[in-house]
């Protein structure tokens, strides 16, 4: 959410000012937009568009205003525009007009589910990104003594709900993936083909991905290693690394892993929301006074230059 932000210097990359809680907490929200574009690669009848427009609205404007991830940008020189320009092609790619992945139809939010892997290469690399910049501001605000403990609390609470999101939709993209390289193969009398070979391609990507995860996470708890653990096995049966248990087809293998994955998602979810939605509304609120405070400021100089 956009905040007007007075007195704010640079040190060592971070920005720095009265209130570094709420400069994490404004990442975070951020960040949360890039997160919650995972949907798309979940398969469902309709999709909000009212939250559609609020993510669209929030990633493509919040780098064009005073906000703290703007002036992170604009307060880090040629790595800020790097980090810009992955901002930009991010929205663009899913959120802008010329965007083929997301469309909105008069029966509602067209999602053209055939470009889940460019969704997925675009997330989780960029979200990975903003978490290490939510990091390094954590670890300058304990330093200072400047860290509330609710948003200590939310960064832990926020990452361990990204995972879970994250490992949810890369096992329904790899089930998926899986599923249909088993069906050419069949068709193809179990010979290589082109068609099975660029969906192995995506498979190693999704792989990547994972890898990419599981080497960022801080989180440590049994609920999600158990979780991350069941993905990796996965992915080691589907590679032929590891046998699959005897007595289990295919089917009940993924039953059981989605059920570890949900089991964390279910766990995660509501602690993350717990503390995140009444920190957002005082966020909200506060920039909203000072909107207001700002128009009526603005109001009175001009009544006193017409006196």
């Amino acid at each position: 959410m956009a905040e007007e932000n007075k007195n704010v210097q640079s040190q060592d990359g971070v920005l720095m000012k009265y209130s570094m809680s709420k400069i994490i907490l404004s990442f975070i929200y951020y960040n949360g937009l890039i997160r919650d574009t995972l949907e798309y690669v979940m398969k469902k009848p309709t999709y909000d568009v009212n939250f559609f427009k609020y993510k669209q609205n929030g990633i493509l404007n919040e780098i064009k205003v005073n906000s703290p991830l703007k002036r992170f940008i604009d307060a880090n020189g040629e790595n800020g525009q790097k980090l810009l320009k992955k901002i930009e092609d991010f929205g663009d790619l899913v959120y802008g007009p010329s965007s083929t992945i997301l469309k909105l139809a008069d029966d509602g939010l067209r999602v053209d589910h055939a470009q889940h892997m460019a969704i997925l290469e675009a997330v989780l690399p960029l979200h990975e990104e903003l978490e290490s910049i939510v990091l390094l501001h954590k670890k300058a605000a304990l330093e200072k003594n400047e860290l509330d403990d609710s948003i200590n609390k939310l960064i832990d609470a926020d990452e361990r709900f990204y995972r879970a999101v994250a490992l949810l939709s890369l096992f329904f993209e790899l089930r998926d993936q899986f599923g249909e390289f088993n069906k050419i193969m069949s068709e193809n009398k179990g010979q290589r083909s082109a068609a099975s070979n660029f969906v192995e391609k995506d498979i190693a990507k999704l792989v990547n991905l994972f890898n990419l995860t599981k080497q960022r996470a801080t989180c440590t708890d049994v609920i999600y290693t158990n979780a991350l653990d069941a993905l990796n096995n996965l992915i080691e049966m589907m590679s032929g690394r590891r046998d699959l248990p005897k007595g289990l087809k295919w089917n009940d293998e993924m039953t059981n892993v989605l059920k570890d994955i949900n089991t964390f998602v279910g766990d995660a979810e509501p602690k993350f929301k717990q503390l995140y939605e009444p920190l957002v509304r005082e966020m909200i609120n506060d920039a909203r006074k000072a909107k207001e405070e700002q128009e009526k400021n603005k109001a009175q100089v001009n009544t006193e230059a017409k006196e």
